[in-house]
């Protein structure tokens, strides 16, 4: 796949997201797709876990939504840094509902084979996030 092929896939995976169309999204993984962050231990692996933990986010922050700000392809990887928003509405394992807005940054950094995403390092600070969405 070139490059362009590949920028292509990824604003295509942050459209499924901004639109909340997780099938869409699972269409774009490879088999034995991994996902990583330093904010949860362990990684999501394969299509279906994946799939879980995007509609588990959906569920928090019904409203998510991507702003792409850079996007920078070399070989098989590609390099995104963008913005996120939402508004944090439903209960989650640790936190209280709170109708509280998030606006945050970070990026993310995917590998892909033959045009399928197949591992995803995601980088952001949220350590200040329950401070946002702490009830007044």
């Amino acid at each position: 796949m070139s490059q362009q092929d590949n920028l292509r896939v990824i604003r295509e995976a942050f459209e499924a997201w901004n639109a909340h169309d997780v099938d869409r999204y699972a269409a774009l993984l490879g088999e034995g797709y991994v996902e990583e962050t330093h904010t949860v231990p362990g990684s999501v692996q394969g299509r279906e876990a994946a799939r879980a933990v995007m509609q588990e986010y959906l569920r928090v922050w019904p409203d998510l939504h991507f702003d792409l700000d850079v996007m920078v392809s070399s070989a098989d990887q590609v390099f995104t840094r963008w913005q996120v928003t939402g508004t944090y509405g439903r209960e989650s394992a640790s936190v209280s509902p709170s109708d509280r807005r998030v606006d945050d940054g970070g990026c993310t950094l995917i590998k892909l084979e033959r045009g399928k995403i197949i591992h995803v390092w995601h980088y952001w600070e949220t350590d200040h996030i329950p401070r946002q969405i702490a009830p007044p």
